[in-house]
């Protein structure tokens, strides 16, 4: 059974119509049940910005949808990270498509997680944007493996959602302003909550495998994550947590940024390092699914 929202007495009743929100999602996605699924990007042939166009209009199913998504927003991330990857009318239309690739995984992931995926739309979602992919079909895509679609499910990120909103409804969880997703593996966890709950959302990456020195945001987004932290309630999420390294970079990050209160999430954490970055607030180590949180 869903959470029940606890009774306020009228204290704050913005407050209270958000957590009646919190709730609503709660019913609606309880007792959905998704498939043990995983794919092997080789599963796709996809090498190419448009060559990725041409394997999206042809699947067939909602887990499908779903890795192709993620096979668009992190290759396109990847490439806006660095300042010299993508120049002039390149980059402007990259940055357009990436706004229009972060609103599409929103709202298809949203549907997928509450029981509704709809293939079809997804489709015409893609028609939309095609012109602007083989535009910039000579620039380098990379794709990079996720731990969701390896040991991490379906099933795990939907768990991990329900325990994220019975905390906001048990007033566990301070009902946050603004979600911040380390770049790219959370975003299978923050696409589909942000829609659920009408959230603003933006990435940022610090990456052990890619050698970050440091937390990186896409240039020109510095200025406006900058200014949608600032004295807000902040949630950054990572899919899984080993040294908490990356996870810390990002709050980081958020805290130099004036953010009023930080909370780090993960849906997995092995327990098998010492951690003298972040602090443990709670933890169920080898727990897939389960709601991890950290403070600095």
């Amino acid at each position: 059974m869903p959470a029940k929202l606890k009774n306020s007495k009228g204290k704050n009743p913005g407050l209270d119509d958000k957590k009646k929100k919190v709730e609503k999602v709660l019913t609606k996605i309880d007792g959905i049940s998704l498939p043990d699924y995983s794919y092997s990007y080789n599963h796709f042939e996809v090498s190419s910005f448009s060559s990725w166009v041409d394997a999206a209009k042809q699947i067939n199913n909602p887990d499908e949808m779903r890795t192709m998504l993620y096979m668009i927003f992190q290759p396109l991330f990847d490439a806006l990270i660095s300042p010299h990857s993508l120049e002039g009318s390149n980059r402007k239309l990259a940055l357009d498509l990436y706004n229009s690739i972060k609103e599409m995984n929103a709202k298809h992931l949203g549907n997928y997680y509450t029981g509704l995926p709809d293939i079809d739309n997804f489709k015409r979602d893609i028609s939309l944007i095609q012109g602007g992919f083989d535009k910039i079909s000579s620039v380098e895509y990379h794709k990079k493996e996720r731990n969701i679609d390896s040991f991490l499910k379906p099933k795990h990120v939907s768990l991990f959602i329900k325990n994220f909103l019975t905390e906001i409804i048990d007033e566990k969880i301070t009902f946050p302003d603004y979600f911040i997703g380390c770049a790219c593996g959370s975003s299978e966890i923050v696409f589909p909550l942000s829609y659920m709950l009408n959230m603003p959302f933006d990435f940022i990456r610090k990456s052990k495998r890619r050698y970050d020195a440091e937390a990186i945001i896409i240039p020109e987004q510095e200025i406006d994550i900058a200014e949608k932290s600032k004295g807000k309630k902040v949630v950054c999420f990572e899919d899984a947590v080993c040294s908490g390294g990356s996870l810390e970079g990002i709050m980081k990050k958020v805290n130099n940024n004036g953010a009023s209160n930080i909370l780090g999430v993960s849906m997995f954490t092995n327990g098998s390092y010492s951690r003298d970055t972040i602090k443990t607030i709670q933890e169920k180590c080898d727990t897939y699914g389960a709601l991890n949180k950290y403070s600095l």
